[in-house]
């Protein structure tokens, strides 16, 4: 029974640090911390049987033979707001798309109260948008709807200082956060389980 017991108190352990570290790290979270996310690109001209031959896109008289709506979201999620300084050497957040960008169609940023925020500078330069530099308060959410010509095989380069950077497979960084609650949740509901475990087999064994 003792050796039960050892084992189970021994499995209990490596559960109730992990359960510590990831509560830790969703109470406090990094100082600085950018969630960015790439939503699916929509094809405007689609159907179940390809193409729609009657319908065209134009922008400013010109013809877009494929275009796609790419959303971009970056939420800063951190302690503290990224600064001007965080951006090394006044370099910004490049997204490069793969393919060209017609339009920028919507950028909008939004306060954690969900009111509307400065936004912060932009710029396109062929396949890609830059981003800032620029101050990024914390809570902040930006929204970038771009057209492309083709479809968008986007990713993300920035050199930031003391500043997380997380790229997300989804359309809202703050559904990651809600994601970690859960595995908080989880795994302290293991240590609990655990320890409810080794309660027991501690009165079974003076029994």
């Amino acid at each position: 029974m003792n050796t039960i017991l050892l084992w189970v108190a021994v499995a209990g352990l490596p559960v109730t640090v992990l359960s510590a570290l990831f509560a830790w790290r969703a109470l406090y979270p990094p100082r600085r911390r950018l969630v960015v996310s790439f939503g699916r690109p929509v094809p405007l001209l689609a159907s179940s049987g390809g193409r729609l031959p009657d319908l065209a896109v134009t922008v400013a008289g010109e013809p877009v033979t494929s275009p796609h709506v790419q959303t971009i979201t970056v939420d800063s999620t951190g302690r503290h707001d990224v600064l001007n300084s965080q951006f090394d050497a006044g370099r910004p957040i490049v997204f490069d798309l793969g393919v060209p960008i017609v339009k920028v169609i919507r950028l909008h940023a939004a306060s954690k109260t969900g009111e509307r925020a400065e936004e912060p500078m932009t710029r396109t330069s062929r396949n890609e948008l830059r981003l800032g530099p620029g101050p990024i308060p914390s809570g902040t959410r930006l929204t970038i709807e771009l057209l492309t010509e083709g479809a968008p095989q986007p990713h993300m380069s920035e050199r930031l200082s003391d500043t997380e950077v997380v790229q997300t497979a989804g359309f809202s960084g703050r559904s990651a956060s809600t994601r970690k609650y859960w595995i908080v949740a989880g795994l302290m509901v293991g240590s609990a389980i655990a320890a409810q475990v080794a309660g027991v087999l501690t009165y079974l064994n003076q029994e």
